[in-house]
């Protein structure tokens, strides 16, 4: 059965009543990870509407982070637990151990004077940075003054000046924003030891275009490359990335929004009822669990991902239903539909921007120990969790240039 070319707006509004007594909502189709579109709408996508597509992501996207609340946090979190998914706690443990060695290494072969710069997408309170930092506090804890770290995170935006953590503030924020939570970490660590900090509260793209071409030595990002749909963000920071620089990301990998039938068995966890899923099938053009005959071309470990994807959102619509939808909508959102799409698909992008994932380039290119990890799994026979190493290709060189001036906090 062949689905009917489609507006958006007309899967919105059907996709809206699909899940109308769900506790969790889609969102817009529009969140889904750009590639995959084609599956939802029935028809191919030009580059004017593509721009339409990433603005509608990013008003969505933004409005979700800055209602964000720490409920949103603490439904996530048990919904990893009760299904023994190693969520990002884990993640960002397994690419500290990543990146620490390339930080290690970019200081011990420069001679210029001037600190590593370590940009961030996605900070959030920090646990990303904070694990990066407590790795090299094990290892080489003189490196971390030689560093110079630019957190992103749209939620920054939110903060007033008496959020900010003076160095003569000994009671500390007046309100848990990240942050201030992002401030209190760093004072963890030894005065004379901690590193350089600006703190950016804008969105990706925006920022992006305001920085120098070559400006950062090292990208990292812990589960926040799926809050940016649209893959054309890999030219972004193969120019934004040094000539001799790494980009390290952990993110959750999974084909679940590929294609409207994978998600007709989250319909039924999430308690829809048939009537409901047979119109979904229809609206989509799709045969009676069809979703079994695409699953066929994925390779074994995309399959689990999958599988743990549904059980993740099933566990987390109960954790909606137990503290109530109302709460919920007032505190913070939650939306179901997010960029995830599979790590080949995020190599490919990234490739075609110029980077490379090839083990023996990223050894060469950063003069690392052979013995280095450059991809982990953290869940064992899934890609749902995965950890990876990227370095620019060579091209013309170019000396990078200065960082344009931002607040530095005081910590």
């Amino acid at each position: 059965m062949k689905m009917q070319p489609r507006t958006r707006e007309q899967v919105n509004e059907f996709l809206g009543k699909t899940f109308a007594d769900s506790p969790l909502t889609p969102g817009p189709v529009e969140r889904i990870f750009f590639n995959y579109l084609k599956n939802w709408l029935g028809r191919k996508i030009d580059d004017s509407e593509r721009r339409k597509i990433r603005e509608v992501a990013k008003e969505s996207y933004d409005c979700e982070w800055q209602k964000s609340g720490c409920d949103t946090h603490t439904y996530i979190k048990e919904a990893e637990r009760r299904i023994g998914l190693i969520g990002n706690e884990g993640m960002n443990q397994k690419l500290a151990m990543m990146v620490v060695p390339f930080i290690i290494n970019m200081l011990n072969k420069r001679r210029e004077n001037r600190k590593i710069r370590i940009f961030e997408i996605g900070s959030g309170s920090g646990d990303t940075a904070y694990s990066i930092l407590y790795a090299m506090r094990m290892e080489c804890l003189e490196a971390i003054k030689h560093c110079h770290l630019i957190t992103l995170e749209p939620a920054y935006a939110k903060v007033e000046e008496e959020d900010l953590i003076d160095s003569s503030d000994t009671k500390g924020p007046r309100k848990e924003s990240n942050i201030a939570v992002m401030a209190a970490k760093l004072r963890q660590l030894p005065h004379e030891f901690r590193p350089k900090w600006t703190p950016v509260g804008d969105v990706f793209e925006s920022y992006m275009a305001s920085v120098t071409p070559g400006c950062f030595d090292i990208i990292v990002s812990g589960s926040a490359m799926h809050h940016i749909p649209d893959p054309r963000y890999w030219y972004i920071l193969r120019d934004k990335i040094a000539e001799d620089g790494v980009i390290v990301f952990a993110d959750w990998f999974t084909k679940i929004f590929s294609h409207p039938g994978l998600l007709v068995p989250t319909l039924r966890d999430l308690e829809i009822s048939e009537a409901k899923i047979r119109k979904y099938e229809d609206f989509f053009g799709l045969e009676m669990n069809e979703y079994l005959a695409i699953e066929k071309g994925f390779i074994p470990e995309q399959v689990k991902s999958l599988e743990q994807m549904r059980s993740y959102i099933k566990h987390l619509s109960d954790e909606l239903k137990l503290a109530g939808k109302a709460r919920m909508q007032r505190d913070s959102e939650l939306l179901l539909f997010e960029g995830h799409h599979s790590h080949d698909e995020t190599i490919r992008a990234a490739e075609e921007a110029g980077f490379s994932a090839n083990k023996n380039d990223i050894i060469c290119h950063a003069n690392v120990s052979p013995t280095i990890h450059t991809r982990y799994n953290v869940n064992q026979g899934s890609d749902i969790s995965t950890v990876f190493a990227l370095v620019p290709r060579k091209r013309k060189s170019r000396r990078p240039l200065p960082m344009p001036k931002q607040q530095v906090l005081k910590i």
